[in-house]
């Protein structure tokens, strides 16, 4: 699987968290410094940290503790930033 285009935060399905958390790292340079996904089970605490980066905390961003997996958070995430994932 190659990287998402920069700029494009890319959707989470086929990939693992980790994965797709460095692509979201690569895709999305203006994003202040997002945190590194260092450990899956703590997918809650680390989607709180990205939702809190001075870009995104403007934005509608959902939280994560309303979803049962990080796929659907993340995928709730792209589609609640619209034009800005």
């Amino acid at each position: 699987m190659t990287a998402a285009p920069t700029g494009t935060v890319p959707w989470p399905q086929g990939l693992t968290l980790t994965r797709w958390a460095d692509e979201l790292y690569l895709a999305r340079p203006d994003w202040d410094v997002l945190p590194r996904m260092l450990d899956e089970k703590q997918w809650v605490q680390w989607a709180d940290q990205v939702c809190q980066s001075t870009v995104l905390q403007s934005a509608n961003t959902p939280r994560a503790n309303n979803f049962k997996t990080w796929q659907d958070w993340a995928t709730a995430l792209i589609k609640s930033l619209g034009s800005q994932a």
